[in-house]
């Protein structure tokens, strides 16, 4: 007996916009995208990107390496001005230093390139609630973090989440206080 995952039903009115500069992966993601139903909208450049929330979209897709502007700058940068919108960051950045980071600058979820499709659409459904559902990922209050000090102890945290790294940059912090 075959086991058929069916997608569960989604806004087909979810208004998505791409920014990826790369041709090779922005067209057939949005393709990918449309034939989920998505209303699927390409921008290439953060500025471009940025002229485009001036409408209202229901999920950012947002690559880190665009020519103009850095997308986690991008990302900070609508956080700091109060946006909500759920950002999900595509970046050929794999360590996990590099997507602790994109979390930190108020993403809402972070994929490493190159990725599969149907982990990216399992993605985009979690951000991206039906008619009538919360969505899986549950919407965090996006703060800009102020300071240094508090800034790497979210960074310690979110790495000791991903494999223990933040209590060795923890002790490295303690140590060079105790110097001082």
């Amino acid at each position: 007996m075959n086991a058929r995952v069916v997608p569960l039903p989604r806004d087909r009115s979810a208004r998505v916009l791409l920014v990826e500069d790369d041709p090779a992966i922005h067209a057939p993601l949005s393709r990918a995208l449309r034939r989920e139903g998505y209303a699927v909208q390409v921008q290439t450049t953060g500025h471009a990107a940025l002229a485009a929330l001036a409408r209202p979209h229901d999920l950012l897709l947002l690559d880190v390496g665009l020519p103009d502007v850095d997308g986690l700058d991008l990302c900070r940068r609508l956080r700091a001005s109060g946006h909500t919108l759920p950002v999900l960051v595509l970046t050929a950045r794999a360590a996990k230093v590099d997507l602790a980071v994109a979390l930190d600058a108020g993403a809402d979820d972070c994929l490493a390139k190159p990725f599969r499709l149907a982990e990216l659409s399992a993605r985009v459904r979690a951000l991206l609630p039906g008619p009538g559902e919360q969505p899986v990922v549950q919407q965090r209050r996006h703060q800009p973090v102020r300071g240094t000090e508090q800034h790497e102890a979210v960074l310690a945290a979110a790495l000791h989440l991903v494999g223990g790294i933040g209590d060795e940059l923890a002790q490295r912090r303690r140590d060079s206080s105790a110097q001082l």
